[in-house]
């Protein structure tokens, strides 16, 4: 009677650990995914800014904005490490491009590590019911 116990406890702990880590990789593919639709905004930001008037409005915060003029063809686009360069729209779009393949690229390698990991979960459930069941 004590081994069925000691297995079921096991596989209980095993369970919660595998339910935190589920909880973790949906918590990371929530903040990939909200930097790729960032990422994407930006690009539509600067395919805006190549063909309108160089004037815009920029956020001051709590809705309001203040009407500017834009006085450059070139982007800050952060390089890593916190350092900004200054690019060509296009180059920028480039930047930022090849960063959002990459991230999707980690986006649908932690989404196929989920899929395991929920699998995983549930066939330690399975087993768990099925050890409850036999030490019944």
């Amino acid at each position: 009677m004590e081994e069925p116990n000691r297995n079921l406890q096991e596989l209980e702990m095993q369970f919660n650990y595998l339910s935190q880590q589920v909880e973790e990789a949906k918590a990371q593919l929530n903040e990939m995914r909200m930097a790729l639709q960032e990422m994407q905004e930006t690009l539509f930001a600067i395919v805006e800014l190549e063909a309108k008037p160089k004037s815009t409005l920029v956020l001051l915060g709590a809705s309001s904005f203040v009407p500017s003029k834009i006085e450059t063809e070139k982007v800050l686009v952060p390089i890593g490490a916190n350092v900004l360069a200054m690019k060509t729209p296009l180059d920028a779009r480039k930047v930022i491009e090849e960063r959002a393949a990459k991230l999707l690229s980690a986006i649908t390698n932690v989404e196929k590590a989920l899929g395991q990991m929920l699998q995983m979960r549930q066939s330690l459930m399975q087993q768990a019911q099925q050890a409850q069941q036999s030490s019944m």
